[in-house]
């Protein structure tokens, strides 16, 4: 199905070129004069290159300008939606977090509803195992199997989204110096956890089908969950990791696929409920 545009294209290019029209159009009305029964002369125009391919950043771009696009693509490109909706939720959670977050901490530490193995299998997922994974598995598919430019470019998708929102959540954890409810250190504010794994989730749910999407983003919501149910995150935490970590696999997806002009099917909101006492943030996707 991708080289169906491509398809279309040489062959628009090949049958209804307006120059190869022209040329036909003069040979019939020359041999309608001469003789009826004259065979067409064959054109000598060569057939026209197929389209470019999408010329990506690396291409594009100095190593510089693309690292400071990188950078700020969550404001820069679409993903400033998420980003936003999720900042907004982040603060209406803290804001309400002796309504909301303070009851759903106690209750979770006290009762661990998925209990001690589950949390030590989120914790350990949640230390960049995915996204590794992913990254080896694409460019070992790249160097030593089919050879798919693709898988390489997600495989650098994955790396960068993962580098930056990795490295944005440490410099906001250093700075918030939030202590953990648990005790145990100040450094709560974002949760890591959560920034990795949904920036693995955003680049699954960004390059891959439907079905590859809800399992990667189930996966980060999990390992979120599990953040809390080990008493080491609240709520806010993991939600503004996630935001962090969605904002960046979204901005370096819009950034790399810039020029192609690919219609976007996702949309995120957050709405007040009736009595204006909270939010709520919704996301759909077309397929």
């Amino acid at each position: 199905m991708h080289n169906l545009p491509i398809t279309f294209c040489l062959l628009f290019a090949l049958f209804l070129n307006p120059f190869a029209f022209a040329a036909t159009k003069k040979r019939s009305k020359s041999t309608n004069s001469t003789s009826t029964t004259a065979a067409p002369t064959p054109s000598t125009e060569p057939p026209p290159p197929p389209p470019p391919e999408p010329i990506s950043p690396e291409e594009d771009e100095t190593w510089g300008q693309t690292i400071w696009r990188d950078f700020i693509s969550p404001v820069t490109t679409p993903a400033w939606i998420p980003l936003v909706s999720g900042a907004v939720l982040t603060t209406t959670v803290y804001d309400m977090r002796g309504k909301w977050e303070n009851p759903l901490q106690s209750r979770w530490s006290d009762h661990r509803p998925f209990g001690a193995t589950s949390n030590s299998v989120g914790d350990i997922l949640g230390q960049l195992i995915p996204n590794i994974a992913y990254t080896a598995g694409m460019y070992s598919d790249y160097w030593w199997g089919s050879h798919s430019r693709k898988n390489r470019e997600r495989a650098i998708l994955m790396f960068r989204a993962t580098t930056y929102s990795g490295l944005v959540a440490t410099v906001v954890k250093y700075s918030v110096h939030e202590q953990r409810p648990n005790g145990s250190d100040r450094k709560s504010f974002p949760s890591g956890h959560a920034t990795s794994s949904f920036a693995f989730a955003s680049i699954i749910g960004a390059e891959h089908e439907w079905y590859w999407s809800v399992p990667a983003y189930a996966l980060a919501t999990f390992i979120g969950a599990t953040r809390i149910s080990s008493n080491m995150h609240r709520l806010h935490d993991v939600i503004g990791g996630a935001t962090i970590g969605l904002s960046y696999g979204l901005g370096v997806y819009y950034h790399w696929h810039e020029n192609d002009n690919k219609p976007r099917n996702t949309v995120y909101q957050v709405l007040p409920t009736d009595g204006l006492d909270g939010a709520i943030a919704t996301m759909t996707y077309s397929f």
